[in-house]
């Protein structure tokens, strides 16, 4: 009869609490005044008059929701009118239950999310086809009921859908005013398990169950079996404390404690639906997700859709960027500076010339002899001999021009340089020929005999050359995004691949280490050849750091950090008492 009249009963958890505990298992028996007084009250509250509204389809209904340690509880109320201060809310129900032991390691918010979906369910016959209220004392909920698109944790996911043939919407109330609140904390008694919580802790297992095929991994996790025993005992304190565990890892887990899950065997912890990684299978998982060989983004952005660990950006771009096979195949740009050399100031101080083959070894001795100086460029880079490199393209065009006409490519060349050296050069406004010889050169061109010798200032084209040597660098520069090159002698580095085809990898899969560098030239070696090449050709490698910095093996490495001795202060006797240095 009492359970029966439950519901029209205020208070009756708290009231049949002593009589309750009498039921329980290892409990001796005993009959005293406490026991005597409930069972007295339990009759005075079944033969007195109690105030209870009818249920009425057209009137408001509001849902009082909430959890405490070990129950919940939930009032059905209505309002005859609109919700103002002339209209006072009528009870319709009272519902409160003890929670099971799982439910009682469950998070304060799972708890909290449990008390909405179970009185959703105990109301059902009132609450099905209308629109209603749910009031929470849990600010948190409103965002994860309401917000379609939030991304609560596996068992809050799995209660949505249970809930999702109700139409509600969840508000905050402070606990003060939730009259809910004390009928949580003084619950009836309900059965051993609950619906809610085998649905809740299906799903968990479920999900652990057929995404991980080695989650025993996390119970020789130190660190990970802190915090499950954290999230389940709340006391995250002591999980820092102990012996063996990352602290880093523990503060990280903490900051996200409202979204971490565990199974019922305790052999995995879950973050949402994606589970967290033990540290000693984290290089495993990269590994995994790195297959194929994606970037970074796509990279994280796949481990981040199926598991989740502490750092796991960090680890994630140390691991890509120091593959292999991604550099290899990766290509980039790091084009130095231009540097652009003097201009000469007397007449064949410097000649450009662009050789066809390599020069004959008596060509030093040819040099020496005549007392000046050969320089080579960088092999492969033509750059560094522009304008003669540029000059060739023109002649180039001279010798077919010739060949279409069918004419002599030799005796066209000499008419085309005839006509160049009479032009006026668009960096220095001045003829080649007006420079070298002080004089205007006869063309075919008819011209007036009285045109005054030229007089050729030096001076304004050599300005002229350098503003025009100085604005080509800024424009190199910037289109190439031009940089200093950070490599320096001794640096692992990678030679970008001479052979062309669509299998070939822009650099080459083998290693060299720069053993000289001039400027932007740079020689390196290897076990089976040395080359010169120019800054550019190069890529630095980055190699993999040492076992000691892998965060996998951070469980066999104790922290320095785990220790429980406070860090002590420097004391000093306060002034006014008359104590001196040389007191202590």
């Amino acid at each position: 009869m009492v359970n029966f009249c439950a519901r029209f009963i205020p208070n009756l958890a708290t009231l049949a609490k002593p009589l309750r505990d009498l039921t329980k298992q290892h409990v001796k028996w005993k009959w005293t005044s406490t026991e005597q007084h409930a069972m007295d009250s339990i009759k005075s509250v079944l033969t007195s008059e109690t105030t209870m509204a009818y249920y009425n389809p057209s009137h408001k209904i509001e849902v009082l929701v909430d959890a405490g340690p070990v129950g919940l509880g939930a009032i059905l109320v209505q309002y005859p009118t609109t919700r103002d201060h002339s209209a006072s809310p009528r009870i319709v129900s009272y519902a409160s239950r003890v929670l099971t032991p799982v439910e009682t390691r469950y998070s304060q918010i799972e708890r909290e999310a449990l008390a909405i979906v179970w009185s959703c369910h105990k109301f059902h016959l009132y609450l099905y086809g209308t629109q209603f209220s749910v009031i929470t004392d849990h600010k948190p909920l409103e965002r994860l009921f309401n917000d379609p698109q939030s991304k609560p944790p596996a068992r809050i996911e799995r209660w949505l859908l249970k809930v999702q043939p109700y139409r509600f919407n969840v508000q905050y109330q402070p606990g003060s005013d939730n009259p809910a609140d004390f009928m949580s904390r003084h619950p009836l008694p309900s059965s051993p398990t609950s619906h809610e919580e085998r649905c809740a802790e299906e799903y968990v297992n479920f999900v652990s169950m057929y995404a991980v095929p080695k989650a025993q991994a996390t119970k020789a996790d130190t660190t990970l079996q802190a915090v499950i025993q954290a999230v389940q005992t709340k006391q995250w304190h002591n999980a820092k404390l102990q012996p063996h565990v990352d602290r880093k890892s523990v503060e990280c887990l903490f900051h996200i404690q409202r979204e971490l899950s565990v199974n019922s065997d305790q052999s995995l912890l879950l973050r949402g639906t994606r589970i967290v990684i033990p540290s000693k299978l984290q290089n495993h998982v990269i590994d995994l997700a790195h297959e194929g060989h994606q970037g970074i983004s796509r990279t994280k952005q796949l481990l981040r859709e199926k598991v989740w660990f502490p750092t796991i950006d960090k680890q994630v771009e140390e691991k890509v960027s120091c593959c292999l096979a991604c550099q290899v195949t990766t290509n980039t740009s790091n084009i130095e500076p231009l540097r652009m050399p003097e201009a000469s100031k007397n007449p064949w101080e410097s000649v450009s010339i662009d050789f066809c083959g390599p020069f004959p070894s008596e060509f030093k001795q040819f040099a020496n002899y005549l007392g000046f100086q050969h320089q080579r460029i960088t092999p492969y880079w033509p750059q560094a001999n522009g304008e003669a490199e540029r000059f060739m393209r023109t002649l180039k065009k001279t010798a077919r021009t010739a060949k279409v006409e069918g004419r002599s490519w030799k005796q066209n060349l000499f008419t085309f340089l005839r006509n160049y050296r009479a032009t006026s050069h668009s960096v220095t406004h001045q003829a080649p020929a007006i420079l070298l010889f002080n004089r205007a050169i006869n063309v075919k061109l008819p011209q007036s005999q009285t045109v005054a010798p030229a007089d050729p200032n030096h001076q304004q084209a050599l300005d002229a050359s350098c503003k025009s040597r100085q604005k080509n660098k800024v424009h190199f520069d910037k289109r190439n995004k031009a940089k200093s090159s950070e490599f320096k002698v001794g640096d692992a580095v990678l030679l970008r691949n001479s052979k062309k085809g669509k299998l070939q990898t822009p650099y080459e899969h083998q290693k060299y280490q720069i053993v000289k560098k001039k400027e932007s030239m740079i020689t390196a070696s290897n076990d089976n050849r040395q080359v010169t090449r120019n800054s550019s050709h190069f890529k630095k490698f980055k190699e993999k750091k040492g076992e000691t910095d892998n965060p996998g093996n951070k469980e066999e490495q104790p922290s320095k950090q785990n220790t429980n001795e406070r860090p002590k202060r420097k004391t000093k006797p306060p002034a006014y008492f008359g104590y001196k240095q040389s007191d202590k």
